[in-house]
């Protein structure tokens, strides 16, 4: 849809909002949480459901591809 603008700033918020996790935790596991944290700012913004399975899936075969990692898609995770 043409009316998603993402700008240069949504990416800062996207990095800028790792620095909120404890990723020397136990557990914790950087892909995961980049992962989230770009589901939480860009995937909210989706209209319906169609387009956020749709976003699930491009992020899941983005991060398989270029990392061979399963990103966890358990909506009862909490980070």
């Amino acid at each position: 849809h043409r009316h998603y603008q993402y700008t240069p700033r949504d990416l800062t918020r996207w990095a800028r909002g790792l620095l909120r996790y404890d990723l020397a935790a136990p557990g914790s596991n950087l892909l995961d949480t980049w992962a989230h944290e770009g589901a939480r700012l860009l995937r909210d913004r989706l209209v319906d459901s169609q387009a956020q399975k749709r976003f699930d899936a491009l992020l899941a075969a983005a991060v398989q591809k270029h990392f061979g990692h399963s990103v966890d898609d358990d909506p009862d995770v909490v980070y």
